[in-house]
């Protein structure tokens, strides 16, 4: 098959053709120019005197590839001197062609004169060739004039750069003059060429030959003074794009990145092999193209193979590094499951806030943007605003982290987007407290297995915070997660935060004296996105799909609900449990329908789920008996496998409780040791194989490329799910926690978690003892906290008949809201 010519049609060629620039594009972002020799490349024009082919415009297509991945290349039609330092490749033709050619001789003579040389081989190169040997001008060919006068200069150091230029060109006209319409410019090239092969010392000259050469016309390595020996290329019929990877490896300067662009290579002919097997929509083809190449890079970063070439410590080093690991990030975004979130999905949608410059704050605007306009000049209110720093604000869950990755991987790969910055780095809040230097922080995030790591890492910190005017854009993900960090702590962050240039993204932060030129509301899903969600067949199946979507559309706060990416998620993962507790929930209370789920029943129908995926793994036995994953599924009460995890659960809860008093979002061994220590007071003894088994657990991520290990949960909901577990467990605890952290930023979510969950133990008494506790002082009395608090508390709970008791409560507290509710619209609209 051929990939670049053999398809059916128009589209799917045009299909190859964007699948090789892509890959094109790849090479350029990830700095292969840096590494291009200096090169020319032969070749014959049209001549429309002669009925021969001269292929131009397949060495011209060549030469585009080149120019386009800003390699370092010459041609007779092209000013030399072209570097990879340069930002665009140049073009247009030299009024002296004489100047563009003497670069081909040696390498040694001047350092403009390049180091190889392509020769693409063509019947009307063939012809000027044969023409050239039959011409003869005072006993001598044109090959043999220039090569003299060529070597007489070898013998006269120090060179004459001038006067060699001079001569040639002078033989050149003499010649030209005799042969008339026989003479080209390109047995200039070859003549040359000739006696630079002649010089002592490594030559790289490599031809690649255009079509299938017959006896009488065949390639004639002496002319150009090489041999039979010599290694050449040959174009197939349609295999154009391959050629251009072959002539890549060709490279000698190019060796360390072997690893690299074989992997592109196969990775474009895994691609292009999808439209001879089926047909597949254009835009299901480039998505499956962005995960092709994505995957084809992590696989190559993690074997660390192209990484480890050593490289000058520059911005343009450094974007190379920084561009590989946005586009790996973007593929590293993962369901609850564990499995890859497909590429093709839709952003959250983002609406302008609030007018940073307005007096008054509640000023809001119903204005869209998105990733691609965030620095574009708005018009709000009559006034123009130029962005500069940004703040993203959204509800936990919402999808800022894959927000922030996806704005890094647009600025560093979408055309337009890459001009406005030199760099664009994405700094994780929740690290940063971890390290004292910056540079630590970039060095452990993306350069380890980057040669020369420290000192990249050394430049980029400077970078961002020192004086120069560098154009950075620095992106700071979750300024929440530094709430409760001391001012020492907040240092570094600060400086961040005042940078010229940057997206700040947080759940909900004041920024103090730091000032923002804009103020974004991450929204999250809208109906078409979660429609579009649900009709992915890699995330669900269609019949569930449907199910799903019509509970959506009947319960309005399900609607609103799954407007957060990870609840849409986690609905479409635990279905199945869902339905399993819906069975058992009817047959029990002889009901008709089930109330529609909570965020709480949400997360415990996920954990559950993400339970029986994990127990076979963990080697539990159950009065001796193996559980298998068919074990697993087939019991249909989820409460009766929490005894088999009960340790395991036990611990994560008293983790995720010291986690959240201590502020912390990411743990270590020293911590597990802590939760095992107070765990085991109580006389309750833990397998010794419970610290191993954490490696298993779905729940978490693992960071082990050092000799201490850090544990963090796939999202900080479930480090709070479990926080709020471990509070369920004694009305001590609960009361004195509520007392100590009733409004605090860190337990907001934790708190909504526990009525769902007294629930769920149907134990009215525990249920009504936490909302009265809640009641109790301190209380807010100046602003909505509480009145916000008991809503988010009460909509947690599903109403019940059999629970009498609460019932009443509930009234009593929905009274009180209402009261409140009508107190705020009289002072807003009715007082002076």
């Amino acid at each position: 098959m051929d990939p670049s010519k053999d398809f059916g049609n128009a589209n799917q060629q045009r299909l190859v053709q964007e699948t090789f620039d892509r890959v094109l594009d790849v090479l350029k972002q990830l700095g292969l120019h840096r590494r291009s020799p200096k090169f020319f490349i032969v070749y014959a024009h049209e001549n429309d005197n002669l009925d021969i082919k001269a292929h131009k415009t397949v060495v011209t297509d060549y030469i585009s590839w080149f120019k386009e991945i800003q390699f370092n290349v010459d041609s007779d039609k092209s000013p030399h001197g072209y570097g990879p330092i340069h930002d665009v490749a140049h073009a247009g033709a030299s009024v002296d062609i004489v100047k563009n050619q003497v670069c081909l001789l040696p390498r040694s003579w001047h350092k403009e004169n390049v180091d190889y040389v392509l020769v693409f081989y063509s019947e009307l190169l063939a012809h000027y060739m044969e023409v050239e040997r039959d011409f003869m001008f005072q006993g001598q060919t044109y090959t043999d004039a220039l090569f003299r006068v060529c070597d007489r200069f070898s013998h006269t150091p120090p060179l004459p750069w001038e006067e060699v230029c001079s001569a040639v060109a002078n033989v050149q006209q003499t010649y030209l003059s005799k042969m008339n319409n026989e003479f080209h410019h390109v047995l200039t090239e070859l003549a040359l060429l000739k006696f630079r092969q002649s010089i002592a010392g490594p030559q790289y000259t490599i031809p690649v030959l255009l079509f299938d050469d017959k006896k009488q016309s065949r390639w004639k390595p002496d002319f150009s003074g090489m041999d039979e020996t010599q290694i050449r290329l040959t174009l197939e019929p349609g295999k154009k794009h391959q050629l251009f990877f072959k002539i890549l490896l060709m490279f000698e300067t190019l060796e360390n990145d072997r690893p690299l662009i074989e992997a592109l290579q196969a990775c474009y002919l895994k691609c292009v092999g999808l439209l001879s097997k089926r047909t597949l929509q254009p835009e299901k083809y480039r998505t499956q193209v962005e995960v092709e190449i994505s995957q084809t890079l992590r696989n190559l970063n993690n074997s660390e193979q192209h990484w480890m070439i050593d490289r000058p410590i520059t911005i343009g080093s450094i974007r190379d590094v920084l561009n590989l690991h946005s586009i790996i990030n973007r593929i590293s975004t993962k369901r609850v499951s564990g499995k890859k979130l497909p590429e093709n999905l839709s952003d959250i949608s983002l609406s302008v806030a609030e007018n940073p410059n307005s007096e008054d704050q509640g000023e809001r605007w119903s204005q869209t943007v998105s990733i691609h306009s965030l620095f574009d000049e708005l018009e709000l209110i009559g006034k123009k605003v130029l962005p500069r720093r940004v703040l993203i604000q959204g509800r936990p869950g919402v999808g800022k982290t894959t927000l922030s990755k996806r704005i890094m991987y647009e600025y560093c790969w979408d055309n337009k987007l890459r001009m406005k910055f030199d760099l664009v780095v994405r700094i994780p809040v929740r690290k940063l407290g971890q390290f004292a230097d910056l540079a630590d922080l970039l060095f452990d995030e993306y350069f380890q297995t980057a040669a020369g790591g420290h000192e990249l890492s050394n430049r980029l910190r400077d970078l961002i915070l020192g004086k120069a005017n560098s154009n950075v854009l620095t992106i700071l993900d979750g300024l929440d997660e530094a709430r409760q960090w001391s001012p020492k702590k907040r240092s570094l962050l600060e400086r961040l935060m005042s940078q010229p240039v940057v997206i700040m993204t947080s759940r909900s932060y004041e920024t103090g004296s730091v000032s923002v030129d804009l103020t974004i509301e991450a929204l999250g899903l809208d109906m078409e996105d979660v429609e579009e969600y649900l009709a992915n067949a890699e995330i669900v199946q269609s019949n569930t799909g449907k199910q799903i979507l019509n509970l959506i559309k009947s319960k309005y706060f399900i609607e609103e609900m799954v407007q957060v990416p990870i609840h849409l998620d986690i609905l479409c993962y635990s279905w199945d449990e869902l339905q399993r507790q819906k069975a058992l929930f009817m047959a029990a209370q002889n009901a008709e329908e089930l109330c529609a789920p909570t965020i709480t029943a949400l997360y415990q129908a996920v954990v559950h789920t993400l339970w029986r995926k994990d127990i076979p793994g963990l080697g539990k036995l159950d009065n001796g008996e193996q559980l298998t994953t068919e074990v697993i599924n087939a019991v249909q009460d989820a409460a009766r496998l929490e005894r088999v995890v009960y340790v395991e659960n036990s611990l994560l809860e008293e983790i995720c409780i010291n986690m959240i008093e201590s502020d912390q979002f990411e743990f270590g061994d020293e911590d597990i040791v802590k939760a095992i220590r107070h765990i085991e007071r109580n006389g309750t003894q833990l397998p010794l194989s419970l610290e191993f088994n954490l490696n298993k657990l779905s729940f978490l991520h693992s960071d082990c490329r050092s000799h201490l290990r850090r544990f963090s949960f796939i999202h900080l909901t479930f480090q709070e799910f479990f926080a709020a577990q471990w509070l369920t467990k004694g009305q001590q605890r609960l009361s004195r926690y509520i007392r100590q952290y009733k409004y605090s930023q860190r337990f907001e979510r934790v708190w909504r978690f526990v009525p769902g969950l007294l629930q769920t133990k149907d134990n009215v008494d525990q249920l009504c003892f936490f909302f009265n506790a809640i009641q109790k002082e301190p209380r807010d009395i100046l602003g909505p906290a509480h009145q916000r608090l008991v809503m988010n508390l009460l909509s947690e709970v599903t109403p019940s008949e059999e629970r009498t008791r609460f019932s009443t409560l509930r009234t009593e507290l929905e009274v009180q809201l209402s009261k409140w509710l009508a107190f705020e619209y009289y002072h807003k609209y009715h007082l002076p």
